[in-house]
């Protein structure tokens, strides 16, 4: 069986003619599964997801019967998902806890300042994994400077 970068590159090869290079595998992953996301139902003639689905009929399977009534529900169900975690339940909780800290949300980065980076960056652990039944977020930290 061919690896998941093998299989992007014939995706991509086949239909784009454009060569994606990615850092970890869980960067390829997170790029197919969005692009599927956000793809239509309309597969039939569709040789790249067909290629893809020989590998992950299961995955497939649960896409096409999530996106049965109108593809374009699902990404939107999804990103109302992550606004209710991030924006209603972690940050207003946050916020509620910590009224004095400035805390500021930019798509899915949660913003705050240097000497409350720890305190808020124990918390949001804390929060999103409360919320999402035990699974354990995986987070960066990105330094800003003037």
């Amino acid at each position: 069986m061919e690896s998941i970068h093998d299989i992007f590159m014939i995706l991509t090869l086949k239909k784009y003619r454009a060569i994606f290079y990615f850092d970890t595998p869980r960067d390829l992953l997170k790029r197919l599964i969005l692009f599927f996301l956000y793809k239509s139902n309309n597969t039939e003639n569709d040789k790249e997801y067909n290629e893809f689905k020989k590998h992950f009929p299961q995955f497939c399977k649960l896409l096409e019967l999530l996106k049965e009534d109108d593809y374009k529900k699902l990404p939107k169900v999804l990103q109302h998902m992550e606004a209710d975690c991030v924006l209603d339940y972690t940050c207003k909780t946050i916020s509620e806890e910590f009224p004095n800290t400035p805390l500021f949300t930019i798509h899915d980065s949660i913003i705050t300042i240097n000497s409350e980076y720890d305190t808020i960056e124990n918390r949001v652990k804390t929060l999103l994994t409360e919320y999402c039944n035990g699974i354990k977020p995986n987070l960066k930290k990105e330094i800003w400077s003037e």
